[in-house]
């Protein structure tokens, strides 16, 4: 199937984003590997298409204060290859790492990847769960104005949470000792079974954990009451399997051809305390 019939122009500044944005009836697209097929598809129509794939100032990756900032127009691929990134933020590195293949990779972008949870495409949005874990944020700009949302909130959205003229500038991840990301696919590039990222610390010489999981329903899903299971009793507690089970007794979990929900249920306890492990090695924690 063609897409319906819609106008392409191509934004070169934010500015240029902008004014386009302005006029309301225009939609964003950076890589467009997800936004492309739903246009095909016909289950997403939009009236322009502005191409924002050449905005360098969006494509950037820097540590402000306790955060990990990257900008929306960053490939996938540059990710997953930076070395701060890497040595940073272990769990970002991996999950851009393990979206689809390299095509995708070196076309996709992190502003577009996040965006997954909402559009009909129902894409795997591996870093959206990496987000959520860590409680990050995303910065939105509308005009001269730029703001911050949760990205909690933004992921759980079942609609387009964005105004008609904003456009995501970046997203913060905030930095923590130990991170890592499990991602369980019967191949490397198939369609997740199940994830789980993890970000850990000692505070006051206290575990902290921050915790989510991801492809086990439609959403990234943050675990927090697993997380203060975990930091009370113990990685290798039988407690953190109840909580587990706790934490999503009211969650549909997904069927899919790489598996059914009942899978996906027995294995989301294995994935939760196998990023946590990796997350505490990497950090030095015991």
């Amino acid at each position: 199937m063609r897409p319906a019939e819609l106008r392409y122009t191509r934004a070169l500044t934010t500015e240029d984003l902008g004014q386009l944005l302005a006029r309301g009836d225009a939609t964003p697209m950076a890589g467009g590997q997800g936004l492309m097929r739903d246009l095909r598809n016909r289950s997403m129509v939009v009236s322009t298409l502005v191409d924002i794939s050449r905005l360098t100032e969006l494509a950037y990756v820097k540590e402000d204060g306790d955060a990990l900032e990257i900008g929306a127009v960053t490939t996938l691929a540059a990710v997953a290859a930076d070395g701060h990134v890497a040595a940073r933020c272990a769990a970002l590195a991996t999950a851009a790492a393990r979206v689809a293949d390299v095509q995708i990779r070196n076309r996709g972008t992190v502003g577009g990847n996040v965006c997954g949870s909402w559009l009909p495409s129902t894409w795997s949005n591996d870093v959206g769960v990496v987000l959520a874990a860590c409680d990050g944020s995303l910065l939105v700009q509308n005009g001269a104005e730029v703001r911050t949302l949760n990205a909690r909130e933004f992921l759980a959205a079942r609609s387009n949470p964005l105004a008609a003229r904003d456009f995501i500038r970046a997203l913060r991840f905030p930095l923590a000792a130990g991170s890592a990301y499990v991602r369980l696919s019967r191949r490397w590039a198939d369609a997740s079974i199940g994830s789980a990222a993890a970000f850990v610390d000692r505070v006051d010489g206290r575990l902290r954990v921050g915790l989510a999981v991801g492809r086990i329903s439609e959403r990234p899903l943050a675990l927090d009451s697993v997380a203060r299971t975990i930091e009370a009793d113990g990685i290798d507690s039988p407690t953190v399997g109840e909580a587990c089970a706790a934490a999503t007794s009211s969650v549909e979990f997904a069927d899919s051809v790489q598996a059914d929900a009942e899978y996906r249920r027995s294995v989301l306890p294995v994935i939760v305390t196998r990023s946590v492990r990796e997350a505490m090695t990497a950090g030095g924690i015991q």
